[in-house]
C-alpha cells in the first residue's frame, strides 16, 4: 500500500505529465492517508499467501453468436436517430427514416419448402441495413460497458471485427471473465463466446503469436486453417460465379502480400496455394 501511494505521488508531481499536480500548492495523497501507510508498513507482519492480482498478459478472441438476428431493433432505433440529430439532419428527413426502416426490419421475412416464416426480432442475413445497424449497435454496447466497467482497465488492445473480437489483456483472468459477463448482461439476446490464448491465438485465419525480444513482446503472424480444411476453397467445375471463384484466389493473394509472414511461412503459404489451384485439364 504505501509503494502504491509513494508511486501515484511521484506520477502525479511529475512536471512532464499532462495531468500533473506541483507539490507545493496541492499535495495529491492526504497528510491521513500517508500517515496510516506508514504505520502499516511499521507493523510486524508475515506474509502467509502472496496471490497474483496483477495476473499476466492473455490474448483473447471473443465472439458474438448469431449477431445479425439478436440485434433488438427497438434498441437500435434511437441509436440511429441521434446519430441523425447529431448530424443536424431535418426532422422531417429522421422522420421518413424512422417510417422507411420499421418497414424494412418489421417485414423481416423468408420462405422455406413452401412456408413463409416472419422473425419476431433480430436484422435480416445480407439485408442492405443489416451490417450498419449491427455494427452501430455493438459498438454502442462496447462503449457503454468498456467505459464503466471496473474491469475494462485491464484491456490493452481491443479490435472487432463485425462479430469477431481480438484483445490483450493484462491482469487476472477472473477479471477477465467478470467483464464477459457484463457483456452478456447488456442485452438478454447479445451473447458473446470467449477463447483465451497464452502463447498464441487463431483470429479470422491468422494464428497471431508473440514473442520476447529484450522485454518487449513483437507479434508473428502466420496463417490458419482449420482441421476440416480440405485444401479446396470452391471447386473448379462447381457452378459458382467466375467472379466469385477468382475473388477467392485474389483474397489468398491478398493475404499474403500484406500480412508481415515471414520467409518460411511465404514458402508454405506459395506451394499450398499452387497444390490446391492447379488449372483443370
Amino acid at each position: 500500500m504505501l509503494f502504491e501511494i509513494v508511486k501515484n505521488y511521484s506520477l502525479s508531481g511529475n512536471p512532464e505529465s499532462i495531468n500533473c499536480i506541483p507539490f507545493v500548492t496541492t499535495p495529491p495523497v492526504s497528510l491521513k492517508m500517508w500517515t496510516l501507510a506508514c504505520q502499516w508498513a511499521k507493523l510486524n507482519k508475515t506474509v502467509i499467501e502472496e496471490s497474483d492480482t496483477e495476473g499476466g498478459i492473455l490474448y483473447y478472441v471473443a465472439a458474438i453468436i448469431s449477431m445479425y438476428t439478436k440485434i433488438p431493433t427497438a434498441r437500435a432505433i434511437p441509436l440511429l436517430i441521434k446519430i441523425l440529430r447529431d448530424l443536424r439532419i431535418g426532422s422531417d428527413i429522421i422522420k421518413e427514416f424512422q417510417d422507411l426502416f420499421n418497414l424494412c426490419v418489421n417485414t423481416n421475412v423468408c420462405s422455406f419448402r413452401g412456408k413463409t416464416y416472419k422473425f419476431l426480432d433480430g436484422l435480416p442475413m445480407g439485408g442492405p441495413l443489416s451490417a450498419m445497424v449491427a455494427d452501430i449497435f455493438i459498438g454502442h454496447l462496447e462503449s457503454m460497458i468498456i467505459d464503466s466497467s471496473p474491469h475494462a482497465t485491464h484491456i490493452r488492445h481491443w479490435a472487432r471485427y463485425f462479430d469477431d473480437i481480438f484483445g490483450i489483456w493484462h491482469g487476472p483472468e477472473a477479471s477477465l471473465h467478470l467483464l464477459l459477463q457484463e457483456l452478456n448482461n447488456f442485452d438478454p439476446e447479445i451473447k458473446f463466446t470467449l477463447q483465451i490464448g497464452k502463447e498464441n491465438i487463431n483470429f479470422l485465419g491468422i494464428n497471431v503469436s508473440f514473442i520476447e525480444d529484450k522485454n518487449v513482446l513483437r507479434p508473428k503472424f502466420n496463417t490458419y486453417r482449420k482441421e476440416t480444411y480440405t485444401g479446396i476453397s470452391i471447386h473448379a467445375d462447381s457452378f459458382h460465379p467466375d467472379a466469385h471463384k477468382m475473388a477467392n484466389i485474389n483474397s489468398l493473394i491478398q493475404r499474403l502480400l500484406h500480412i508481415p509472414l515471414d520467409e518460411a511461412a511465404v514458402r508454405q503459404e506459395t506451394q499450398i496455394y499452387k497444390a490446391s489451384h492447379k488449372p483443370t485439364a
